[in-house]
């Protein structure tokens, strides 16, 4: 018998030796495999032999997260390692409202709610934010130094939307599927209410691990599901606690522009809180930042197998890296280093230094949460992490650059704007990280 070859993937080559193999054999060696008929059947075995060559090729690129290219594939690997890629991100803004009420409102006390707009306008565009909270305040003496009431506030860009599910038999773990691609997860407020007929409403809590969960836990999870939307799902009573037939599941979120709303600086409240004749004021604290797209691929590629590596616990430079990348999401660049290597030397410190997506340091606030909701956690014990701003160098560019004219038939202007986007592109990959 000939030679087998099997190592082949292209169309033609597997038709050469298709047509060698046949040749070699005695029953084929008078045939002319060149003829049409032999020829359209050796076309069908090669394009059979190559299709599936072809598809098994593909299938197992995609159960590794090396070598997989369908987003959907590479989450559904990241989640066997523990690992939810980071949604997009809203920009978020602190400012202080302060509000001189009309002489017709008597209440000593008044409240922003987390469902009020606030308008921040560019150039091009018109932004939406809503408060992160409720917020209360009671009279106080404003800048102008009369007397009203003053809410510091964190301001959070989208458009709030709500989703309401009705349990059954099949859903008492969920998954509930969001139907808005550019939810801001960091968001979402998971409400239950008993029954149509009883109207009580418990709150429920994310995790993002079951250390601390229990069978009676009101807790749910976040996934990205393969369609690219992502799924809220409950316990089962050992792992979290089951939703009940009858239950009613409302939950809000915001909808995110990602990076476009960085940097805004105007912010505005259209509506009344008092009565007619109020007057407002916003005090802007921190302009919009920390606006991020939905992790990519080759994030997630990056920073699952990592994730899983540190077992949700920063002992390691590296582990407080992939912790706060996975987990904070708008970030460009991060060092970490122990205080045994600062200068001058601090024992039991940890120094993060981190620029976010769309600004040049991290507001007072945004510091803050990520130190207590982040980074508090998940640590050592004895040892006290400490955020510092980056140091920068500025470059000036000044190119001159020569060319051929009889080589291109672009204008020294759209020559001038390619040079300079490459430089910028550069710039951004290479240097600011």
């Amino acid at each position: 018998m000939s030679q087998l070859n099997v190592t082949e993937l292209d169309f033609a080559t597997i038709k050469e030796n298709l047509k060698t193999f046949m040749q070699s054999q005695e029953e084929f060696q008078d045939y002319n495999f060149d003829g049409a008929g032999l020829t359209i059947l050796l076309d069908i075995l090669a394009y059979n032999t190559h299709y599936n060559a072809t598809l098994a090729h593909l299938q197992a690129n995609e159960m590794f997260i090396d070598s997989a290219v369908k987003r959907n594939s590479v989450t559904s690997i990241a989640k066997t390692l523990g690992y939810t890629p980071t949604s997009r991100r809203s920009a978020r803004a602190n400012i202080t409202l302060q509000i001189r009420p009309a002489s017709s409102f008597t209440n000593t006390s008044l409240t922003i709610t987390r469902d009020t707009p606030f308008t921040a306008k560019t150039a091009k565009n018109t932004y939406t934010f809503f408060p992160r909270e409720d917020y209360v305040s009671g009279l106080v003496v404003l800048e102008t130094g009369q007397t009203g009431f003053s809410f510091p506030m964190e301001l959070i860009e989208g458009k709030r939307v709500t989703n309401t599910f009705n349990v059954d038999q099949s859903n008492k773990s969920g998954p509930f599927v969001l139907p808005n691609g550019n939810i801001d997860t960091t968001t979402i407020r998971v409400r239950v209410q008993q029954s149509n007929a009883v109207t009580s409403i418990t709150t429920w809590n994310f995790y993002d691990d079951i250390v601390e969960v229990d069978g009676t836990t009101r807790a749910f999870f976040i996934e990205e599901g393969p369609s690219g939307l992502y799924e809220i799902r409950f316990g089962d009573n050992i792992v979290g606690q089951e939703l009940q037939v009858g239950n009613i599941v409302s939950i809000d979120y915001i909808v995110s522009s990602g990076t476009a709303a960085n940097s805004i600086p105007n912010f505005s409240a259209s509506r009344t809180f008092t009565a007619s004749g109020e007057s407002k004021v916003v005090y802007l604290s921190s302009a919009a930042t920390g606006g991020s797209e939905k992790e990519s691929v080759d994030s997630i590629r990056y920073n699952a197998p990592k994730f899983n590596s540190t077992k949700n616990r920063v002992v390691t430079s590296d582990d407080y890296e992939t912790l706060i990348r996975s987990r904070f999401g708008n970030i460009n660049s991060i060092a970490v280093w122990g205080g045994e290597e600062n200068t001058p030397v601090v024992y039991g410190q940890v120094f993060i230094c981190l620029k976010p997506a769309g600004s040049y340091s991290l507001t007072q606030t945004q510091k803050q949460r990520l130190i207590a909701e982040v980074i508090k956690p998940i640590s050592v014990l004895t040892v006290v992490p400490t955020i510092v701003d980056p140091d920068y160098t500025y470059i000036q560019v000044n190119a001159s650059v020569y060319y051929m004219a009889e080589n291109t038939n672009q204008t020294a202007a759209q020559l001038t704007s390619g040079v300079t986007s490459a430089i910028q592109t550069w710039g951004n990959s290479a240097l600011n990280t």
